[in-house]
């Protein structure tokens, strides 16, 4: 696992050199496959390399941002799509679990057991991932990213536009997901489906 761990680090770190913008876009959408195998660990060293090189870090963090609220979105989306009261409340705990910041109750208790949503969450945090790519969004102070500690992406120096950018961000990745998974089928495992 810590090599596959490392060989990820070192394809995403070429793609940010390589990519431009486009990096994070894909960052965004790899971001809930590497948060489910447990292979994103492998990315911290370079994050933390980039917050004591440059003061802020405009990859890896910035594809979680966009990733964590399209997580959050596909639960709670697919918990309106579902029938049964003990899955509605489990999706929708874990969605807004996930827009707070921790994801992996999302992942593996919604996202993954009807699938569809998973593929809703990449879509999702990709668009997101486009946005906060072309508009070189950053985060300034290491957190999970999130709604919470969307104060993060605030510019040290007092400008608030990386901060605008980044609640678009979450706004951009949050509408797209929802409406996908919408889109989508989902069935309880009783067969219900809406």
């Amino acid at each position: 696992a810590t090599w596959v761990g490392d060989g990820v680090a070192y394809v995403m770190l070429w793609m940010n050199t390589n990519l431009g913008w486009l990096s994070v876009c894909l960052m965004s959408a790899f971001c809930p496959i590497m948060l489910f195998t447990g292979t994103g660990g492998g990315l911290f060293p370079a994050v933390f390399a980039s917050f004591a090189t440059n003061g802020f870090e405009g990859f890896i963090m910035t594809g979680l941002l966009s990733a964590n609220i399209a997580m959050g979105a596909a639960a709670i989306a697919t918990s309106l799509k579902l029938r049964n009261k003990d899955n509605k409340s489990l999706a929708l705990s874990t969605g807004i679990t996930a827009i707070f910041g921790i994801t992996e109750p999302a992942i593996y208790g919604v996202l993954i057991r009807w699938k569809k949503p998973f593929i809703a969450s990449i879509l999702g945090a990709a668009i997101g991932g486009i946005f906060a790519g072309l508009m070189h969004v950053v985060e300034y102070v290491f957190s999970s990213p999130s709604i919470i500690s969307i104060i993060a992406f605030a510019n040290p120096d007092g400008t608030m536009n990386n901060l605008i950018m980044a609640i678009i961000t979450m706004v951009i990745a949050f509408i797209s997901t929802f409406a996908i998974t919408m889109f989508m089928k989902i069935k309880d495992e009783d067969g219900a489906t809406e």
